[in-house]
């Protein structure tokens, strides 16, 4: 059969998801998960977890937009999770965190290839000062989770890593970095170290 037909069990999923079984979406994850999360993960390695994470919260709310005329519920919810890694992509890059991101890691992990000026020195001591001020005026759940992606070399920490060693699970750990990441822009912006000129 091709993979891309649906099956009776994409009508049971599909109709059990949206009567609100949480049953039906732990079959789902362990039926298809492994390989939507493999594809997601070649496709986009930076955002996969957060992708797929935001596409099973969105198919509770999408489900009923599920066609099995147009294919099976396994490319139904890859093609979501791929509209989510994009939209987080997008995000990132005009993310004014972003740039806070980039510059505590400087000041953190990689030194300059050039002598600064003093004038510099001094700019980039002010900055980095405020940056660690408003990290550490962060709760410390979100405190906790954006040191834990400054030190990641990748920027950020797999989500299940930290849920594993810290005894929570990986929606918390989500929750807490979209939250740490908002207070900090908005700390940031108020202290008047970064500016956001276009807000969308």
């Amino acid at each position: 059969m091709d993979e891309d037909t649906p099956t009776q069990s994409d009508y049971d999923l599909a109709l059990n998801i949206a009567c609100g079984d949480e049953d039906a979406i732990c079959a789902f994850i362990t039926q298809y998960g492994p390989k939507i999360q493999g594809f997601l993960r070649s496709r986009y390695p930076t955002v996969w977890e957060d992708a797929w994470q935001e596409a099973l919260i969105r198919m509770v709310d999408r489900i009923n937009r599920f066609d099995p005329d147009k294919g099976s519920l396994k490319s139904w919810f890859t093609k979501l999770a791929q509209n989510c890694a994009r939209s987080i992509l997008r995000a990132e890059k005009k993310h004014p965190c972003a740039e806070a991101h980039e510059d505590i890691e400087r000041d953190y992990r990689r030194p300059s290839q050039e002598p600064p000026t003093p004038k510099q020195q001094k700019q980039a001591e002010r900055r980095a000062e405020q940056v660690r001020k408003a990290i550490q005026s962060l709760p410390p759940k979100e405190q906790r989770v954006i040191l834990a992606d400054l030190a990641h070399p990748d920027g950020k920490a797999p989500a299940s890593e930290l849920a594993d060693a810290w005894e929570t699970n990986t929606n918390a750990i989500y929750q807490a970095r979209d939250r740490g990441k908002k207070k900090l822009r908005e700390d940031l912006m108020q202290r008047g170290i970064y500016r956001e000129d276009n807000k969308s």
